[in-house]
C-alpha cells in the first residue's frame, strides 16, 4: 500500500536511542509542532523575550552603525557646501552602508540562528533556559559550515524564487530543515544535509506543508502586541527545532 504524503512521519520513529523521550512510540502530526513550542514557551516565557530583545538589539546596533556611516559620508560636503564632496561622500558612505547590511545578512545572521537553534534545543531537552547570552555563545561553533550552507541555502531558494513561486517555497523547506541538521549534526557534510531534508521533505511533503502552513497564524497572534513581536524571532527558531526533533527523533540517521 503507497503511502499517504499528508500523514506524518511516523516510518522515521523506531522508539530506539530517541533524543526526546516524548516523542518515542507515537505517531506524529503537524499538530503537534505548535503544541510542543507553546509547551516550552509557556514553561520560558523570559527565555523567550530575553532572546527576542537580544536579537532586536543586535539588529538595531547593526542598522545604527550603518545609518552613521551613511549620514558621516554626507557630513564633510554640508559643512564645506561643497556638491562634489557631498556627493562623493554620501557614494562612499553609502557603500560602508551596504557592506555592513551584507555582512550581517550573509554572516551575523545565520550564526545568530546556529546559536539560537542550539540553546533552544538544549532547554527543551531539559538543559540550561536559553537567555540573552545564548544568542552569542556558540556563535563561532562551526561558523565556516553555518555560513557556507546558509550562502547556498539563500542562492537555491533565489534560483526556486525565480522558476517561480512553488519551487521556492520547496527549497525553503528543505534548506531550513538543512540547516537544523547541520547544525545539530556537525558531522554531516553540506550536501548530506540538503540531501537529507531533501529525502525528507520528498517523502513527507503533507507533513512540511501543513507544519509551516500552521505558522501563519502563530505569526498574526505575536503581531497582536509589542512582546508577541519581540518573540517572533525565537518561536521561529524553536518551530524549526521542534520540526527536526519531529522528523528526526533518532538524531543522525543515513538517507534510504
Amino acid at each position: 500500500m503507497q503511502k499517504d504524503v499528508w500523514d506524518a512521519p511516523e516510518a522515521d520513529i523506531d522508539g530506539a536511542s530517541v533524543t526526546s523521550p516524548a516523542l518515542a512510540n507515537r505517531s506524529l502530526l503537524a499538530t503537534d509542532i505548535p503544541k510542543d513550542v507553546f509547551a516550552d514557551f509557556q514553561a520560558n516565557v523570559g527565555s523567550y523575550v530575553a532572546m527576542g530583545f537580544a536579537y532586536m538589539a543586535f539588529i538595531m546596533g547593526f542598522v545604527f552603525v550603518a545609518s552613521t556611516a551613511l549620514v558621516v559620508g554626507i557630513v564633510p560636503g554640508v559643512i564645506l557646501e561643497n556638491e562634489i564632496v557631498m556627493v562623493i561622500g554620501g557614494s562612499l558612505g553609502f557603500m560602508v552602508y551596504a557592506a555592513i547590511i551584507m555582512v550581517f545578512t550573509a554572516v551575523g545572521y545565520p550564526l545568530l540562528g546556529g546559536s539560537a537553534l542550539r540553546a533552544l534545543r538544549t532547554q527543551m531537552d531539559g538543559g540550561d533556559a536559553a537567555g540573552v547570552g545564548s544568542l552569542f555563545n556558540t556563535m563561532n561553533v562551526d561558523f565556516e559550515r553555518v555560513i557556507g550552507l546558509y550562502l547556498v541555502s539563500q542562492l537555491v531558494i533565489m534560483c526556486g524564487f525565480l522558476l517561480f513561486y512553488l519551487p521556492g517555497l520547496i527549497a525553503v523547506m528543505v534548506t531550513t530543515l538543512a540547516m537544523s541538521i547541520h547544525v545539530f549534526e556537525p558531522e554531516v557534510g553540506l550536501t548530506d544535509s540538503l540531501t537529507r531534508a531533501f529525502e525528507h521533505v520528498k517523502e513527507n511533503p503533507g507533513w512540511h506543508v501543513q507544519g509551516w502552513l500552521l505558522l501563519i497564524p502563530v505569526f498574526l497572534v505575536l503581531e497582536i502586541t509589542i512582546i508577541g513581536l519581540v518573540c517572533i524571532f525565537p518561536v521561529v527558531v524553536a518551530w524549526q527545532v521542534v520540526m527536526y526533533r519531529h522528523a528526526f527523533p533518532n538524531g543522525s540517521r543515513a538517507v534510504a
